[in-house]
């Protein structure tokens, strides 16, 4: 289990009008049981498997940073284990939970302002910006769908959520956000970054969790994921979902 709330502030807003109230889409109790959670609390886990890796792990949080704030703050000693961060999170040009703030960005401000203006880990982020031109077509998820068993419920699952982006963007497709950052940390490369210090707002006005590019040598540079050849990525997350290993 991970951190009970996040670093300050309680955060009210959820997503359960765009992914379901279980976050898949309302199709939680179609798939197999799930394997019986760690003992440990997420802080501990992670601390654990850094201490026991024999090379230098990859971070990809695909939510809010909050544990991976904690991480930092609690196991200073265990920064020279992580290789880097890729983050799916944060937009330069607006959000999708106010006009400012992407959701995960917004969830934690003050947990993503601490790991993205720090300058021990490399962190790569994968905004909206991005995430939002990776998006799969009817044609895409219905080859997914005919995959298989493993594809026909990942197709289902995003039923919802497909649903919800035509409602809210016109457009009937789905964003697959966070396997684009998960590929980039798979094969690191993928994505075009710029580098750019960030900051998040911490305020309580209008702007909390807005990720801002900040001028050249103001901080720590956070390799920012503006560009790809995005059919290119849309195929391999589908290569690697038809076929599992």
């Amino acid at each position: 289990m991970g951190a009970a709330r996040p670093l300050v502030h309680p955060q009210a807003l959820r997503a359960g009008e765009v992914h379901g109230w279980d976050g898949l889409g309302g199709r939680a109790t179609e798939l197999p049981e799930p394997v019986a959670p760690q003992s440990q609390p997420a802080l501990e886990l992670l601390a654990s498997v850094l201490r026991a890796s024999d090379r230098p792990v990859t971070l990809v949080p695909i939510g809010p940073l909050t544990n991976v704030a904690l991480l930092l703050a609690a196991h200073p000693e265990l920064v020279s284990r992580i290789e880097r961060i890729v983050w799916m999170g944060g937009a330069l040009a607006g959000g999708n939970t106010t006009g400012a703030a992407e959701f995960n960005a917004h969830c934690d401000p003050e947990a993503a302002h601490r790991v993205l203006t720090q300058a021990e880990v490399p962190v790569t982020m994968v905004p909206l910006d991005l995430t939002l031109r990776c998006a799969a077509s009817p044609g895409w998820i219905e080859a997914l769908g005919a995959s298989g068993a493993r594809g026909a419920a990942l197709a289902g699952v995003i039923t919802h959520y497909r649903a919800a982006y035509r409602e809210r963007y016109g457009v009937d497709a789905v964003a697959v956000h966070d396997a684009v950052a998960v590929l980039e940390a798979v094969l690191p490369g993928t994505l075009r970054t710029t580098p750019t210090p960030m900051a998040v707002a911490c305020d309580l006005g209008p702007a909390r969790g807005a990720t801002v590019g900040m001028p050249v040598d103001s901080g720590p540079s956070v390799q920012v994921a503006l560009d790809a050849d995005t059919e290119k990525v849309l195929a391999e997350i589908l290569t690697r979902l038809r076929t599992p290993g």
